[in-house]
């Protein structure tokens, strides 16, 4: 803040993470503990330092503006359901939904701090796309097989749209999908009862989806 003599910072938006595709019996704790690190310690580390600074430097409820500061932090689907294949990513991301949910309580009116969870579902693949962590840190996810990425999934320059929407009409919680993985998340949430067949369905053909590619890789 004294290197680039800024006098205010209104939103610290956290768009960082990782991720990992492996069965959750064959995942190491290696990897996930790579994935904690990055997803949640990296991200809870920046949303301390900058709290405390807006305490500190008494830009908090300044008498100038009195305008509520914002933290925004990239999610995931994934830390609200559970996600088959991607075990460690879940853990990840269920671990930073409770932090911040938990810190909306202590600073929304203590320190006039608005907490914003998106949580975007599957993107389409770009050839910017990353490749996640496998069950090992030296080995590699891969790519989804090309029958896997035609499903109906949202571009990441939409998605990033939706983000400034959500930060600049202040809202607290955003899904950003289509169906059917959004009523998959709506029944997951509020029809707790319906899990059961959803396992049956749902986990079946995961399960063939991360074979057959298994099968490939080999």
């Amino acid at each position: 803040i004294e290197e680039h003599k800024l006098s205010d910072i209104d939103i610290l938006v956290m768009n960082t993470g990782i991720t990992a595709r492996a069965l959750c019996m064959e995942t190491s704790l290696t990897v996930m503990k790579r994935l904690m690190d990055v997803n949640v310690y990296g991200i809870i580390a920046f949303t301390q330092s900058y709290i405390q600074c807006l305490r500190d430097l008494k830009w908090i409820k300044a008498s100038n503006t009195n305008q509520a500061r914002g933290v925004y932090v990239t999610s995931s689907l994934a830390g609200l359901v559970g996600s088959p294949g991607q075990g460690a990513y879940a853990l990840s991301k269920h671990a930073i939904n409770g932090y911040m949910r938990s810190l909306r309580y202590e600073t929304s009116i203590k320190d006039n701090v608005h907490i914003g969870l998106v949580c975007p579902g599957p993107f389409r693949p770009t050839e910017h796309s990353h490749d996640g962590l496998g069950s090992r840190l030296n080995e590699n996810s891969g790519r989804l097989l090309a029958k896997d990425m035609k499903g109906k999934k949202m571009t990441s320059q939409r998605a990033a749209e939706l983000y400034v929407t959500c930060m600049a009409f202040r809202i607290t919680e955003a899904w950003l999908t289509y169906n059917p993985i959004l009523l998959f998340v709506y029944v997951e949430q509020y029809l707790p009862f319906l899990r059961g067949a959803l396992v049956q369905v749902v986990g079946p053909r995961r399960m063939k989806q991360i074979l057959h590619k298994k099968k490939n890789d080999d």
